[in-house]
Protein backbone atom coordinates (compact mmCIF):
# COMPACT_ATOMS: atom_id res chain seq x y z
CA UNK A 1 0.00 0.00 0.00
CA UNK A 2 1.04 3.18 -1.23
CA UNK A 3 1.64 5.72 1.71
CA UNK A 4 -1.05 8.66 2.29
CA UNK A 5 0.78 11.84 3.16
CA UNK A 6 3.37 10.95 0.75
CA UNK A 7 4.13 13.59 -2.03
CA UNK A 8 1.50 13.21 -5.23
CA UNK A 9 -1.01 12.66 -2.90
CA UNK A 10 -3.95 15.13 -3.13
CA UNK A 11 -6.65 16.45 -1.19
CA UNK A 12 -10.39 16.96 -1.29
CA UNK A 13 -13.33 17.78 1.71
CA UNK A 14 -17.04 17.34 0.91
CA UNK A 15 -18.36 20.36 -0.73
CA UNK A 16 -19.32 23.06 2.51
CA UNK A 17 -16.65 22.03 4.47
CA UNK A 18 -13.16 23.73 4.84
CA UNK A 19 -10.58 22.08 3.04
CA UNK A 20 -8.50 19.58 4.09
CA UNK A 21 -4.79 20.64 4.49
CA UNK A 22 -4.24 17.82 5.33
CA UNK A 23 -5.91 17.04 8.84
CA UNK A 24 -10.10 16.57 9.23
CA UNK A 25 -12.41 14.71 7.23
CA UNK A 26 -11.76 14.77 3.54
CA UNK A 27 -10.84 12.22 -0.04
CA UNK A 28 -6.95 11.42 0.08
CA UNK A 29 -6.55 10.39 -3.87
CA UNK A 30 -3.00 8.46 -4.12
CA UNK A 31 -0.85 8.66 -7.09
CA UNK A 32 -1.21 4.90 -7.59
CA UNK A 33 -5.00 5.35 -7.84
CA UNK A 34 -5.98 4.23 -4.17
CA UNK A 35 -8.42 6.35 -2.29
CA UNK A 36 -8.99 6.86 1.23
CA UNK A 37 -12.36 8.76 2.54
CA UNK A 38 -12.44 9.31 6.42
CA UNK A 39 -10.71 11.33 8.93
CA UNK A 40 -7.41 12.24 8.41
CA UNK A 41 -4.26 13.70 10.55
CA UNK A 42 -1.04 14.97 9.06
CA UNK A 43 -2.14 13.36 5.58
CA UNK A 44 -2.44 10.03 6.75
CA UNK A 45 -5.83 7.57 7.61
CA UNK A 46 -6.79 8.22 11.37
CA UNK A 47 -10.11 7.56 12.96
CA UNK A 48 -12.18 6.00 10.91
CA UNK A 49 -12.94 5.46 6.97
CA UNK A 50 -12.63 3.20 3.84
CA UNK A 51 -9.35 2.85 1.76
CA UNK A 52 -10.14 1.27 -1.38
CA UNK A 53 -7.71 -0.12 -3.77
CA UNK A 54 -7.38 0.50 -7.28
CA UNK A 55 -7.64 -3.68 -7.96
CA UNK A 56 -11.28 -3.12 -6.01
CA UNK A 57 -10.02 -4.42 -2.40
CA UNK A 58 -11.22 -2.05 0.10
CA UNK A 59 -11.20 -1.91 4.27
CA UNK A 60 -13.41 0.16 6.07
CA UNK A 61 -12.94 0.17 10.10
CA UNK A 62 -10.79 2.26 12.29
CA UNK A 63 -6.93 3.28 11.58
CA UNK A 64 -4.06 5.22 13.29
CA UNK A 65 -1.63 7.21 11.71
CA UNK A 66 -2.10 5.11 8.48
CA UNK A 67 -2.16 1.76 9.53
CA UNK A 68 -5.23 -0.49 9.74
CA UNK A 69 -5.92 -0.44 13.88
CA UNK A 70 -8.83 -1.21 15.85
CA UNK A 71 -12.68 -2.84 14.30
CA UNK A 72 -12.11 -3.26 10.31
CA UNK A 73 -13.42 -5.19 7.78
CA UNK A 74 -11.83 -5.89 4.67
CA UNK A 75 -12.89 -7.14 1.63
CA UNK A 76 -10.30 -8.56 -1.24
CA UNK A 77 -10.46 -8.32 -5.06
CA UNK A 78 -10.83 -11.67 -4.95
CA UNK A 79 -13.70 -12.37 -2.17
CA UNK A 80 -11.88 -13.25 0.63
CA UNK A 81 -13.45 -11.08 3.57
CA UNK A 82 -11.97 -10.67 7.10
CA UNK A 83 -13.89 -9.16 9.95
CA UNK A 84 -12.37 -8.15 13.47
CA UNK A 85 -9.40 -6.54 14.77
CA UNK A 86 -6.35 -5.19 13.66
CA UNK A 87 -3.21 -3.79 15.73
CA UNK A 88 -0.46 -2.15 13.58
CA UNK A 89 -1.76 -3.41 10.21
CA UNK A 90 -2.32 -7.11 10.99
CA UNK A 91 -5.11 -9.01 11.81
CA UNK A 92 -4.68 -9.34 15.32
CA UNK A 93 -7.35 -10.25 18.16
CA UNK A 94 -10.94 -11.71 17.60
CA UNK A 95 -11.76 -11.71 13.97
CA UNK A 96 -13.51 -14.02 11.03
CA UNK A 97 -12.17 -14.75 8.05
CA UNK A 98 -14.56 -16.08 4.88
CA UNK A 99 -12.23 -17.11 1.71
CA UNK A 100 -14.00 -17.73 -1.51
CA UNK A 101 -13.55 -21.37 -1.17
CA UNK A 102 -16.10 -21.89 2.09
CA UNK A 103 -13.41 -22.27 4.11
CA UNK A 104 -14.02 -20.23 7.51
CA UNK A 105 -12.24 -19.47 10.32
CA UNK A 106 -13.76 -17.62 13.62
CA UNK A 107 -11.52 -16.96 16.56
CA UNK A 108 -8.13 -15.06 17.53
CA UNK A 109 -5.46 -14.25 15.43
CA UNK A 110 -2.06 -12.80 15.83
CA UNK A 111 0.17 -10.90 13.52
CA UNK A 112 -2.01 -11.51 10.64
CA UNK A 113 -1.85 -15.34 11.42
CA UNK A 114 -4.79 -17.56 12.22
CA UNK A 115 -3.72 -18.35 16.69
CA UNK A 116 -6.50 -20.59 17.99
Amino acid sequence: METPGTPGASYSSAPGVPPVSPSGRGTISLPNGDVFVGEIVDGKPHGNGIYTWTDGSRYSGQWDHGVKHGQGFYHSATGDTYDGEYTDGHKHGFGTATWTDGSLHEGMWANGREHG
